[in-house]
């Protein structure tokens, strides 16, 4: 690769190389880099040499056992109310625990279904109706859902007595909603949301 560059009294200078034109810039001195001074690690030198001490695994085991015999105490208490009782059921299924509880579980379950009295139900809030129906329908209860196919306040007569409550409940919400829609211009979304249940 040459170069040319002008020159005023010829017109013409010499060509000149590209290792000429380096020798002329290397006679800068190389650029100071400043030191890495990085503070010590906070860890330092813990993670090189591990060592296991065995009383505090068997504490920890002892305060998961403490843990675990604690909640299955919860599970089989007489005093605690149904719907308590069926929300921890649905926190420890949740927390991916239930295999520790199977068989608490399972007796609980038939339990509270068969003492279950939806007229309770009337006046809970939608999410306790909700979790409560998971929670069953996941254990394997069976829940109809059949007759909610219609939303009128006279299709409840054809649903199960169990089933009454949650309809009636649900229905609420929905007109509550639809009230609310509909001064925002937005009623469609109700008619959507029903159809999409």
């Amino acid at each position: 690769m040459a170069l040319l560059r002008n020159n005023s009294t010829n017109g013409r200078e010499p060509v000149l190389s590209p290792r000429a034109l380096t020798s002329q810039t290397t006679t800068d001195p190389e650029p100071v880099r400043p030191l890495a001074n990085f503070p010590p690690s906070i860890w330092a030198d813990r993670f090189i040499s591990f060592s296991l001490d065995n009383t505090t695994l068997e504490a920890y085991a002892k305060a998961v056992e403490e843990s675990k015999e604690a909640v299955r105490s919860l599970m089989i208490d007489t005093t605690i109310d149904a719907t308590t009782k069926l929300s921890l059921i649905y926190s420890v299924h949740r927390l991916g625990l239930s295999y520790l509880y199977s068989e608490e579980i399972d007796a609980q379950l038939d339990k509270l279904f068969k003492e279950l009295d939806l007229k309770d139900y009337e006046e809970v809030d939608l999410y306790t109706i909700s979790v409560q129906f998971q929670v069953f329908r996941h254990h394997g209860y069976i829940f109809s859902s059949d007759a909610i196919n219609r939303w009128e306040i006279g299709s409840v007569d054809q649903l199960p007595e169990y089933i009454k409550p949650f309809y009636r409940i649900l229905l609420n919400e929905y007109d509550e909603l639809e009230k609310e829609y509909t001064n925002e211009g937005r009623a469609y979304s109700v008619h959507a949301s029903k159809q999409a249940v």
